[in-house]
């Protein structure tokens, strides 16, 4: 198997580190959120006082956001990496594609999923709210990758013609 290395261009390998730099961002977010949330008091010597709950939310579901905008920009990053090769990329040795990029994007889908259930779980105090925002996460990550095949697709008969 004599194949020549597949030189990949500045602008793919620019992309494919912001993309390795996703969950790290998430993950601190994330964390960040949750500590920021986890210090508002329901006490009386809170400036928060009886509203401690609600802006633990708001908190929780800015958090959500943030991710959410992060989610947004690996999908664009995806389909820019994509474009910016000269052709197809081969396929491995194993016949399968590694899909890094795809995990990458499931886990900030199912980190911003988890963490928008999280606000709604500690807003009704049940735990199925949790649940389903793990299960939203899923689902996105589900769509986005669908998204992205078929964006894969359009570049690749664009190059073909």
């Amino acid at each position: 198997m004599n194949e020549e290395p597949l030189e990949l261009s500045e602008t793919f390998r620019h992309f494919n580190s912001l993309m390795w730099q996703i969950p790290t961002w998430s993950v601190g977010i994330a964390v960040a959120v949750i500590v920021a949330a986890d210090q508002i008091r329901a006490d009386a010597s809170s400036p928060w006082g009886a509203w401690a709950t609600e802006v633990r939310v708001l908190i929780l579901l800015f958090g959500c956001f943030l991710l959410s905008v992060l989610v947004a920009v690996l999908h664009r990053w995806r389909a820019f990496q994509a474009a910016s090769t000269p052709a197809q990329l081969p396929i491995p040795p194993f016949k399968q594609r590694p899909p890094a990029e795809s995990l990458l994007q499931g886990v900030s889908c199912v980190t911003a999923g988890g963490l928008g259930g999280f606000a709604i779980t500690h807003l009704l105090a049940s735990p199925w709210p949790l649940v389903g925002g793990f299960a939203l996460g899923l689902f996105a990550w589900w769509w986005l990758n669908r998204v992205h095949a078929a964006v894969v697709e359009k570049i690749n008969r664009l190059r073909e013609s």
